[in-house]
């Protein structure tokens, strides 16, 4: 479920457990890191931004980051 990488976005780390996917990404071109949470059971998914120095934590803990963000439904 994870989406394609990009040639400007890398995925840095990667996690999966009981059907949600925690994706650590840089871009290249701009700096920005994100971290992308997909939840296969629900078909939801939603982006954290993150300031680079706090990638980590926010890749550990995105739920505690995720407070009023908009999540995503797949279309079936």
């Amino acid at each position: 479920m994870t989406p394609i990488e990009t040639q400007e976005e890398k995925e840095l780390a990667c996690r999966e457990s009981d059907g949600i996917v925690v994706s650590l990404r840089w871009d290249s071109e701009t700096g920005d890191v994100s971290v992308l949470v997909e939840d296969s059971r629900l078909g939801e998914s939603f982006v954290v931004r993150a300031e680079p120095e706090q990638a980590l934590q926010v890749f550990h803990h995105p739920f505690a980051y995720a407070r009023n963000l908009p999540v995503h439904k797949a279309h079936a």
